[in-house]
């Protein structure tokens, strides 16, 4: 773990605690691979959040974390953010709820052996405890030390009696709503009326609601032009002659409606037809193997990332196209770490997603990509979008 206060000195920091509410009722009543499968996706966010913010994770806390930051405006607004995300996610979900109590104060806090000291440190983890779910509540300083000039609601809580406390503390909760993010409309297109209702039932888990089907090619861009959604799903062969007539319609969409995302679904991975999407050279476009499918987290998540702009390429396309060229030698000049890198980037993974997968610092990882991407004999010029210029490195 990254803490921000070096050992043996005391610096004026604010620590936040967050904290699952009623996990162990919630997964005690779920299969093992699902109860991770959400704990896992739940960590991610907070980690995601946290990084935007500024903010270092000191350790975990059984099913929450312990958090620090270098002002009172940044751990704030991140616990803001981090209802806000936990609630979004959740909407998308839609079952197997997960809700987050958080607590925060200020102070004088002094570190040793990885952990936090100080009175604010267990303010914090106090306010977390007492909280309700999705609740936010702060030491009163924390009020005090953001002043007038802010964004921020806070509402009188009066003197709570914390366990572990010497006297009553005075508290405030921070008043949040939920981020308007925006449902993602869908069309979706294959010969399969059977396979459509599934994969439409499987999206609306994570909020992309299907306002048009198809069964074939003229029908699926006669949904696009009608209805204009942020997405179009499709199956890479569909009438008349089951060969590519998903893709072709996936380059007219890109081509004519340069708004709407477009994801490819396959029975078989074949690299060329995702190759043939990045030759367009725009992002917000995907390539998946139907199998993905059943993994609803898994395909919800990466749905949503061509949905808002996003690329998500099948592993195992990039796995076919990494192993055609170590065969050629193409890739002798990386190290497996790097490889590991250009493997994610391939698969449309970016920022925090990846610089969390591979354990490399966020503030670094563009110079990494840069490293690599130069090292395979990109351009510079040609690495803004480095999740295409890496398509066309494998593709060579």
């Amino acid at each position: 773990m990254i803490t921000p206060v070096p050992t043996g000195e005391a610096r004026i920091l604010t620590v936040a605690f967050t904290d699952l509410v009623d996990s162990t009722a919630l997964l005690s009543n779920l299969d093992k691979e699902t109860s991770e499968r959400l704990l896992e996706e739940h960590f991610a966010i907070l980690r995601r959040t946290v990084s935007f913010y500024g903010g270092q994770e000191i350790k975990t806390t059984g099913d929450g974390l312990m958090l620090s930051f270098a002002s009172v405006t940044a751990g704030v607004r991140c616990a803001v953010a981090l209802q806000q995300a936990v609630h979004e996610q959740d909407r998308w979900r839609r079952r197997h709820s997960l809700q987050v109590r958080i607590g925060v104060s200020a102070g004088e806090i002094s570190a040793r052996a990885g952990d936090l000291f100080g009175a604010a440190v267990v303010e914090a983890s106090r306010l977390c405890a007492a909280a309700q779910a999705g609740q936010i509540l702060t030491a009163d300083i924390v009020r005090l030390l953001l002043g007038p000039n802010t964004a921020v609601t806070f509402v009188d809580r009066g003197l709570l009696e914390l366990k572990g406390l010497p006297a009553p503390l005075a508290a405030s909760e921070v008043a949040w709503e939920p981020d308007a993010a925006r449902e993602v409309r869908a069309v979706l297109a294959d010969d399969s009326v059977l396979f459509r209702e599934g994969v439409a039932r499987l999206l609306e888990e994570y909020g992309v609601r299907v306002v048009a089907q198809a069964g074939d090619l003229d029908g699926l861009l006669a949904c696009v032009g009608a209805h204009r959604p942020e997405l179009a799903v499709t199956d890479v062969r569909m009438p008349p002659t089951h060969s590519t007539e998903g893709v072709q319609a996936a380059e007219r969409i890109r081509a004519e409606h340069p708004e709407v995302r477009v994801l490819l679904l396959s029975q078989h991975a074949e690299p060329t037809f995702a190759l043939r999407l990045a030759e367009q050279g725009t992002a917000g476009f995907g390539y998946l193997l139907k199998e993905r499918v059943i993994d609803i987290g898994h395909f919800g998540r990466l749905a949503r990332r061509v949905a808002t702009g996003g690329i998500a390429i099948d592993a195992e396309v990039v796995d076919t196209l990494i192993a055609r060229q170590r065969r050629r030698g193409g890739l002798a000049v990386l190290a497996d770490a790097e490889l590991a890198l250009l493997r994610g980037l391939a698969q449309g993974e970016q920022g925090d997603e990846l610089s969390e997968a591979l354990g490399i610092e966020a503030d670094g990882m563009s110079e990494a990509i840069g490293a690599v991407l130069a090292r395979l004999g990109v351009p510079a010029e040609d690495q803004a979008e480095p999740v295409i210029a890496s398509l066309r490195v494998l593709a060579r």
